[in-house]
């Protein structure tokens, strides 16, 4: 079945956007989500981010990479949430978003190291609970690191 970007717009322009139903048009939906993604709409960008993210799999990586490094925070801020519906947490996506300047992103993001608990970030959280200059996120980061493996 091909799947269309108006098909693609319809479901993601719901005022509740309904992200398992809309998941069902598969990995075919990913190009058109990429596209909105790079478009000029940081409501639709953020929500094709979450759904790439429902969608999963490998090939959305490269929908909620291009979401990681937008200049805009609400897409950014989609991407993060995005990282705790993934199977796996790609390390260098959850790295570029735990350095991330907004706050938000950044508990964002170590939600979603509570949810996986992966290894290889102990050290990166430590160092957030240590010097991050946000009060919250270094809580966050000290109830979580215990918790980390290696």
């Amino acid at each position: 079945m091909t799947v269309t970007l108006q098909e693609v717009t319809a479901h993601l322009d719901q005022d509740e956007t309904d992200y398992e139903a809309a998941a069902k048009l598969g990995p075919e939906a990913l190009p058109h989500l990429l596209q909105l993604v790079e478009g000029d709409d940081p409501g639709r960008a953020s929500k094709a981010t979450y759904l790439a993210a429902t969608i999963g799999g490998d090939q959305s990586l490269p929908v909620i990479e291009k979401a990681v490094v937008s200049a805009n925070p609400v897409i950014r801020v989609a991407a993060a949430g995005a990282l705790g519906r993934l199977q796996h947490i790609p390390a260098a996506l959850a790295r570029a978003l735990l350095d991330d300047p907004d706050a938000g992103i950044r508990h964002l993001s170590l939600q979603a190291l509570e949810i996986h608990l992966p290894a290889g970030f102990k050290v990166k959280v430590e160092q957030m609970r240590q010097h991050d200059p946000d009060g919250a996120i270094r809580a966050i980061a000290a109830d979580l690191v215990n918790r980390l493996p290696p």
